[in-house]
């Protein structure tokens, strides 16, 4: 017995077939452009001098304990991250001297290396940084694991 599908007006079957003719009947090819570097990565700015909003120890907000207001922080790029410079006064940070830095990865950072006499230290951004943005936030430690810091950095 062959297989036969009742295609009358009032049957599922023919409303099935009838909106799938008109599905790839009604699609038009219209051809789409797509602009010069649109889909060319590119290297995330954080170019500037950033100043430190608010720091967090563990989770719990410590800025109003401790001057954290003299950390300034300036990333130069050309292209890529090249130098950097750091005025810490006596707050913990963790580099004190100005060297190099750079990104793991310079389209998609995750964490943020200084290089200071070839001794390199990384850290982790809380939050991946996007070109263009005025913040960016960072976490470490300081010698004890248990002690995770939280920076979040502001651009002047």
């Amino acid at each position: 017995m062959p297989f036969f599908v009742p295609l009358f007006p009032g049957s599922k079957s023919f409303w099935i077939i009838l909106l799938l003719c008109a599905l790839v009947f009604a699609c038009e090819d219209e051809s789409i452009t797509i602009p010069d570097g649109a889909l060319q990565e590119h290297t995330v700015d954080l170019e500037g001098t950033w100043k430190v909003k608010q720091v967090l120890l563990n989770k719990q907000d410590i800025t109003s304990i401790f001057d954290f207001e003299q950390i300034e922080l300036r990333l130069e790029m050309d292209q890529l991250p090249t130098n950097f410079t750091i005025e810490t006064g006596s707050a913990p940070f963790p580099v004190i001297k100005n060297g190099r830095w750079e990104f793991n990865d310079p389209s998609y950072p995750t964490s943020i290396s200084f290089d200071v006499d070839n001794t390199k230290r990384s850290v982790d951004f809380s939050t991946p940084p996007i070109s263009g943005d005025d913040s960016f936030k960072i976490s470490f430690s300081l010698g004890c694991p248990d002690n995770v810091y939280t920076y979040h950095f502001e651009k002047q």
